[in-house]
């Protein structure tokens, strides 16, 4: 039998579905971790993320989204991003990631400016 071009194969399915499954679990796991530090207690709370565009910010806006489609955080979810200004593609293009993913799910974004010459001599420093 002929598989069409524009339908995903069986495989490709079945690695979808459990990259879902995988994803589903471990935001389990970690929501089940945050209930252990007693987090649900604040989970209708406004919450404010402070995320990067790094992949640990990036994960941790992920599993905050999919709590509140899982109703475990209820509260109103605000994100900032600050821009350092150390690398201005890298800094563009982690900023556009958080927006577009903000976006998506209709979540409050803002980006703050930050300059510090003393922080960028270092950070330039620190990078040879």
């Amino acid at each position: 039998m002929h598989q069409s071009k524009n339908r995903p194969s069986n495989k490709l399915l079945r690695v979808s579905a459990l990259r879902t499954s995988f994803a589903h679990t471990v935001s389990r796991y970690c929501w089940e971790f945050a209930q252990g530090m007693q987090v649900q207690d604040r989970a209708s709370r406004p919450l404010l993320l402070l995320v990067s565009g790094g992949a640990d910010s990036v994960l941790l806006l992920h599993l905050v989204l999919h709590w509140k489609t899982q109703g475990w955080v209820t509260g109103e979810l605000n994100v900032v991003t600050v821009n350092h200004r150390t690398d201005p593609d890298r800094n563009r293009k982690e900023i556009a990631l958080v927006k577009k993913y903000c976006t998506e799910a209709g979540v409050e974004f803002w980006v703050e400016d930050f300059e510090n010459s003393e922080h960028k001599a270092s950070e330039t420093n620190w990078r040879q």
